[in-house]
């Protein structure tokens, strides 16, 4: 049996008519022994991140030699001629399938134009590009002649030999040995006679006679391929009925249309015995496997692009004018030294990462967003409140060294991702910063995200939605690093462009994801502060606000939180009166407990707080780190420096030592590395198993501090308004 690849296939992400995860699809290909796989989508790139995700996975314990190839590919439609604008020209404009594959980085690039040039041009609904787009972005492209959509079936089907002959000597003065002709062969079974279409054979045969002439007469090879829209036979039911449901037929309308139950994932075997009579187009699968690189589509982050002002000598100067002048504002003309030192430190990291666009990029939004739109936002979101940074360019309202938060559960010196800054925005604020950032940095250089509905785990999707917080913005145009298409938004209908990677993929492709929530309670507050002011003609700094103020507590106590975001629950108000909370670290530790997985601890936590249990610790200097929480281990940043002080783990260690954690992966070697660095730094063994089983059990479950303290923070801002002005809060609130 020879070696075979498909490179013909149609996932979920070819809303429908194709069912089937790229997943699955990969997971059979390598259960068969395939060396490879294209992925050729109707019109769209969506599935291609997750064709090399799951592939890196399949690769993961594989030698080199032995990497299963993916291959990027995408069945376009294609038109001979010219678009006269940019709107539906000429609807009765012919247009063909064709399908094309990168056979390496610069041809994947070259598909992402090619994409995003159809999207610009509709023929009947469908996007569409031209044969001169395909002469403009050859480089790199292998082409296959395509199902019977395709141009050249089609003249075959309607005996234009010769003018079929034309086009094949068109594609291959463009593409030369990279342009295939596709032979399929989908033989109805007698099984299926009343529900599968028994004209497409005939065709196929029709028409493969032809290829088979024309290629010798030509010089152009001969392909094996099989239109996949479902992943295995027994799915060809499923499949009729999505294509029923797309349609708005019946299964029983006769008119409607049918596909020939043939078109899974068939294996090489099944192959070779459809092709056993042509075994070079068996051959030329793997000819063209051979011919497509291994490459990464993945990208680092081109930051957009940030003026830096007359005077300073790049954007890492800037940025430490800025900090600076802002440390100097919060903390006076005399810094401290633990400050100073934070600044140096993390300005010193940024710059080696290459980061200061980013944080001037955030520093400018942010500025717009309190000055120029007038809108409120919120403490701070994840783990953006760890950096000093932040706090004094203004884009988080938390001293992260004020709640021990760490600058390396923000940005990672070893790792590449870059940090995420998030923003909540008083209500309906959303749009106004997304379009000021569209201005301030480019219509084109911005593009929203696609959120996909998702149905039989994964399997179906059942249509396209715009990411309901999402932008991601771009150094230079989108479309030269994303393939983008139009879709309508959610309220009004109107068509805005999208990247067809979804948020999850999104960042790794050198663009820079933009979040923005909308947050009702910010709404809420301004106007209960506006109010207040009015009323009692005095000015309210809600930022700096005392953070142990004692008429807010004792509400908190009583637990008189009603309308108090996150502490308004009868749980929540419950566990207040148990636990008499004294303190603003005792909200944010209950805060933090009341989630799956450390609910369970809350009676333990609530018994040592109230001195009804001793509180010990297997070292002793684990106070320190412990002390807030009573012994127990709740947060991450807990976990990374208890890794740090006891095993001697770096600030790069520690950070994925608690994400792995989290996830339950490499749990064996890091308690071998645990074990180690902690004998070396002198403890013993005994000890060091006691605290790892802490580790490990609490581990599992500890939260991100920087975003509990933020969320705590502004939770305790609306108690404050309600403890000192009542009458203004319960008002605005209850008609609100």
């Amino acid at each position: 049996m020879k070696d075979f690849v498909h490179l013909h296939l149609h996932s979920c992400y070819s809303v429908g008519d194709a069912m089937g995860s790229v997943r699955e699809y990969l997971d059979l290909a390598v259960a068969d022994g395939m060396k490879g796989m294209a992925l050729t989508d109707h019109r769209t790139l969506a599935g291609i991140p997750e064709l090399f995700s799951h592939t890196t996975f399949i690769n993961k314990n594989r030698n080199k030699e032995d990497f299963f190839k993916p291959i990027v590919g995408c069945e376009l439609n294609v038109t001979s001629d010219e678009f006269q604008d940019s709107t539906n020209n000429g609807v009765n404009t012919k247009r063909y399938n064709l399908t094309v594959l990168a056979k390496n980085q610069t041809g994947y690039r070259n598909l992402v134009k090619l994409v995003n040039e159809s999207d610009k041009h509709y023929i009947m609904t469908q996007p569409t590009v031209t044969k001169k787009h395909l002469e403009q972005y050859h480089e790199g492209i292998i082409v296959l002649s395509g199902c019977l959509g395709g141009e050249i079936p089609r003249e075959i089907i309607n005996d234009d030999i010769e003018c079929a002959k034309s086009v094949i000597l068109y594609y291959k003065n463009i593409f030369g040995d990279d342009f295939y002709l596709e032979l399929m062969r989908h033989k109805t079974s007698n099984n299926d006679a009343t529900l599968a279409n028994q004209d497409i054979f005939p065709l196929q045969q029709k028409v493969n006679d032809v290829l088979i002439r024309l290629s010798k007469e030509c010089g152009v090879k001969l392909v094996a391929t099989n239109d996949c829209h479902f992943p295995t036979g027994e799915d060809a039911d499923d499949h009729d009925t999505l294509l029923c449901k797309t349609l708005g037929k019946s299964k029983q309308d006769s008119n409607r249309m049918k596909y020939t139950r043939q078109e899974w994932l068939k294996s090489q075997e099944e192959m070779n015995d459809l092709f056993s009579d042509i075994p070079e187009a068996i051959d030329n699968t793997m000819e063209i496997w051979n011919k497509c690189e291994l490459y990464e589509i993945n990208r680092k982050p081109e930051l957009p692009n940030v003026s830096v002002p007359t005077g300073y000598k790049d954007a890492d100067d800037y940025l430490a004018f800025l900090t600076h002048d802002g440390a100097t504002r919060i903390y006076g003309t005399l810094i401290p030294e633990t400050v100073a030192d934070r600044i140096d430190f993390e300005l010193d990291t940024i710059k080696k990462k290459g980061y200061a666009n980013y944080f001037l990029f955030w520093h400018d939004v942010i500025r717009a967003v309190r000055e120029e739109l007038n809108l409120w936002i919120g403490a701070g979101r994840s783990s953006s409140c760890g950096s000093i940074v932040n706090y004094c360019l203004g884009i988080t309202k938390i001293d992260p060294l004020k709640y021990d938060l760490l600058f390396t559960r923000f940005i990672n010196p070893e790792r590449t991702v870059l940090p995420d800054i998030d923003i909540d925005v008083e209500d309906g604020g959303q749009e106004e910063v997304f379009a000021y950032i569209r201005k301030k940095y480019g219509e084109d250089c911005c593009a929203n995200i696609i959120s996909y509905s998702n149905n039989k785990a994964g399997n179906i999707i059942d249509g396209k939605n715009v990411h309901v917080c999402g932008l991601i913005v771009s150094k230079n145009p989108t479309s030269d690093y994303v393939p983008l298409e139009r879709i309508p938004t959610n309220e009004d209908k109107e068509l805005v462009f999208v990247s067809q990677y979804d948020g999850f993929y999104v960042e790794d492709m050198g663009v820079v994801k933009v979040d923005i929530l909308n947050y009702d309670f910010l709404k809420k507050m301004r106007a209960v502060v506006m109010a207040v002011e009015e009323t009692h003609n005095i000015h309210i700094d809600i930022d700096n606000i005392p953070i142990n103020d004692p008429e807010t507590l004792e509400l908190f106590q009583s637990a008189n939180t009603d309308n108090v975001l996150l502490f308004s629950s009868d749980g929540m108000q419950f566990l207040l009166k148990k636990m008499h909370p004294e303190n603003f670290n005792d909200l944010v530790l209950l805060n933090t407990l009341y989630r799956p997985g450390l609910m369970d601890w809350i009676p333990e936590v609530i018994q040592r707080k109230n001195r009804k249990k001793a509180v010990g610790y297997e070292i002793p200097d684990m106070e320190r780190i412990l002390g807030e929480s009573y012994g127990l281990i709740v947060y991450q940043e807990q976990v990374m420096q208890l890794s740090q002080m006891i095993a001697g783990f770096s600030d790069a260690e520690a950070d994925c030592f608690r994400k792995d954690l989290g996830k339950k992966q490499r749990i064996k070697e890091w308690k071998e590395r645990f074990i180690k660095g902690g004998l070396n730094n002198g403890h013993d063994k005994p000890t060091l198993k006691k605290v790892w089983k802490e580790l490990y059990t609490m581990g599992l479950y500890a939260f991100n501090k920087s975003h509990i303290v933020a969320y705590t923070f502004m939770s305790y801002q609306m108690a404050y308004l309600k403890a000192h002005y009542p009458y203004e809060f319960s008002t605005i609130i209850s008609v609100s």
